[in-house]
C-alpha cells in the first residue's frame, strides 16, 4: 500500500470512527478510546523509539477530520502538543511514565503556555522540584487533561515542568461562545511540579510546539470550511426558488466556486508545509504561522458565504452552520491561536525590512 493509500485509509477510519453513533458514557470519552486506544492515534506523530507512527502529515489529516466533525477530543492537547514534550524528556521517570499512559490512550495531558509571565516558579531543590503559584487562562482540553505540562518563565528563561501527579490544582471552566471546545483556567497554589527543560532547550520545545500547534489549528480550519461546503452545496441543490434549484443560479454557482477554490488551496498549503516537514526540512516555523492566518481567513469566510446561501435557516439556532462559523473564530483568541501566529509574522516581516 502507498503513502497515499495509507494516508486515505486514515483519513477514512477517522471519519467513520468520529460518525459511529455512542450509546452510554460521555461522548469525548467514547470518541477519544475509539481514536486512541483502537485506531491508536495518541501515538501519532512521536518517534518510533517512543512508540509513535506517522509524522505531521498525518496529524493534519486527522486535524482536517475533527474539524469537520466539530469533535471535541483532546488530540491537539494531548497529542500534538503535550506527548512530544513528553517524548523529549523520556529518560526522566515521571515524564516517561506520563508518556506511555498518554500513548497508551490511558490518561489524556495538556499544555498550559503561561506567555503573560503570570505562574511564580519557585526555588528549584536537589531532585528538579519546584513550586508554581499564578494561574494560566485558556488552556485547551484544561478542565479534562490527567497530565499537565506548565511552559512559562523563570528569571526571562523558558522554563518547561511537569506538574507532579496529585498537585492540587484548581480547575474553572472558561464560558466560550463555542461550547465543544473545553477551555480553563488552572489555578495554582503551591503546586509541586518537576522541571523538565530550562533556557535554550525549553524555548526550543515551546516554539516547536507553537509551530505544531499553528499547523494543526490550520488543518482544523480546512476541516470546518470543508463541511460547510459540502453542507452548502447539497442545500443548495435541493432548495427551490421560482421553481428551480437555487444552486442553478449562476450567482450562487460562482459562490460555491470560489469556496471550492479557497477550501482546496488552503488544503493544499498545509498538506505541503506538513509534508515539507516530513521529508527532512524540519519545521518551518513562519510557514507554519502563514498557514494559520491564511486557513483561519479562508475558514471563516466560507463559514460565512455558507450561511447566506443558505438563507434565514443558516442563521437559526438549530441549525450547526453557526458553531462551525464560532469554532473558526475561536481559533483566533486561544494562546496558541492565530494571534500569537500573527504577532510572529509581524515580526518577522520587520526583520527582513531592516
Amino acid at each position: 500500500m502507498s503513502h497515499e493509500e495509507e494516508r486515505l485509509a486514515l483519513t477514512e477510519t477517522v471519519r467513520s470512527a468520529l460518525a459511529k453513533p455512542i450509546s452510554g458514557g460521555s461522548p469525548r470519552d467514547v470518541l477519544w478510546t475509539r481514536l486512541a486506544r483502537e485506531i491508536g492515534l495518541s501515538a501519532l506523530g512521536l518517534p518510533s523509539s517512543c512508540g509513535g507512527v506517522g509524522g505531521l502529515t498525518e496529524i493534519v489529516l486527522v486535524m482536517e477530520e475533527i474539524g469537520r466533525a466539530l469533535s471535541d477530543v483532546p488530540f491537539l492537547a494531548s497529542t500534538v502538543l503535550a506527548a512530544p514534550i513528553l517524548a523529549e524528556h523520556a529518560t526522566d521517570h515521571l515524564a516517561k511514565a506520563a508518556l506511555n499512559d498518554v500513548t497508551a490512550g490511558h490518561r489524556s495531558a495538556a499544555v498550559a503556555f503561561d506567555l503573560s509571565g503570570s505562574v511564580v516558579v519557585g526555588p528549584s531543590e536537589s531532585d528538579g522540584a519546584r513550586q508554581l503559584s499564578g494561574l494560566v487562562a485558556d488552556v485547551v482540553d484544561g478542565m479534562t487533561a490527567d497530565v499537565l505540562l506548565v511552559v512559562g518563565q523563570v528569571a526571562h528563561e523558558d522554563v518547561v515542568l511537569l506538574v507532579e501527579e496529585g498537585g492540587a490544582v484548581r480547575r474553572e471552566a472558561v464560558p466560550s461562545f463555542e461550547p465543544g471546545r473545553d477551555l480553563a483556567t488552572l489555578i495554582l497554589d503551591g503546586v509541586p511540579a518537576r522541571q523538565l527543560s530550562l533556557g535554550p532547550d525549553a524555548q526550543a520545545l515551546r516554539l516547536s510546539a507553537l509551530d505544531r500547534a499553528a499547523l494543526a489549528h490550520a488543518a482544523e480550519s480546512v476541516g470546518i470550511a470543508a463541511k460547510v461546503l459540502d453542507q452548502t452545496v447539497e442545500y443548495v441543490k435541493q432548495r427551490r426558488q421560482f421553481g428551480r434549484p437555487v444552486g442553478e443560479f449562476q450567482a450562487v454557482r460562482h459562490a460555491c466556486a470560489e469556496m471550492f477554490i479557497a477550501v482546496e488551496t488552503a488544503r493544499a498549503l498545509v498538506r505541503q508545509v506538513a509534508q515539507a516537514a516530513d521529508a527532512g526540512i524540519g519545521i518551518q516555523p513562519l510557514a507554519c504561522s502563514s498557514a494559520l492566518h491564511y486557513c483561519s481567513e479562508i475558514a471563516r469566510s466560507v463559514c460565512s458565504t455558507g450561511i447566506h446561501l443558505h438563507g434565514g435557516i443558516g442563521f437559526t439556532w438549530e441549525y450547526d452552520l453557526h458553531r462551525y462559523f464560532k469554532r473558526a473564530s475561536l481559533l483566533r483568541n486561544l494562546p496558541v491561536g492565530v494571534d500569537t501566529h500573527e504577532a510572529r509574522i509581524r515580526g518577522a516581516l520587520v526583520g527582513v525590512d531592516q
